[in-house]
């Protein structure tokens, strides 16, 4: 949709003002495009990613807000793939805010889709366990509980063997 393409690019400007008044008319289209959004949310959440990692406080800031009302509005399921792969990928001021997120919805999703959980997040919180900066460590260690706490035992069972232990150290 050629709408929300020019609001991604609009995201990325390296103009504040700018990068700022399209989060703000973003965030009123949100609700609107629900459906384009959801078919679009890679494109979309690669830009709020980059909007994350501005060192601009308002443009960290409104792109906090918009994951939130992406989270309020659209299929918490969509959003897992891309939270997941900006966790593994994206700029690392970022990571912390991107794995707050997932933190957020996985109980959500795990409910109705507990495969999904399986499948992307197990595997990226073991990679993400290598992780050595300590604002990141400290929301692992938080995704690592909520995953347990859903999960169980069979969370341990999905992880590599070389990890456990550091789970196990991070449970206690």
């Amino acid at each position: 949709m050629l709408i929300l393409e020019s609001f991604t690019k609009a995201l990325n400007d390296s103009n504040i003002k700018i990068c700022v008044k399209a989060i703000k008319a973003f965030e009123e289209i949100v609700p609107i495009y629900k459906t384009a959004v959801e078919q679009n949310i890679n494109m979309i959440m690669n830009s709020i990613a980059n909007g994350l990692s501005s060192t601009n406080s308002a443009v960290k800031n409104n792109a906090d807000v918009l994951i939130d009302l992406l989270i309020d509005t659209v299929e918490n399921v969509v959003l897992i793939q891309p939270l997941v792969h900006l966790a593994l990928y994206a700029n690392i001021r970022s990571k912390p805010l991107i794995i707050q997120h997932l933190c957020e919805i996985l109980p959500d999703v795990y409910k109705s889709k507990p495969q999904i959980i399986s499948k992307y997040v197990v595997h990226a919180a073991s990679l993400l366990l290598d992780e050595s900066k300590m604002e990141i460590k400290t929301v692992v260690v938080r995704l690592i509980q909520i995953l347990h706490n859903l999960m169980g035992e069979g969370f341990i069972e999905l992880l590599p063997s070389s990890k456990i232990d550091k789970v196990n150290e991070y449970l206690k």
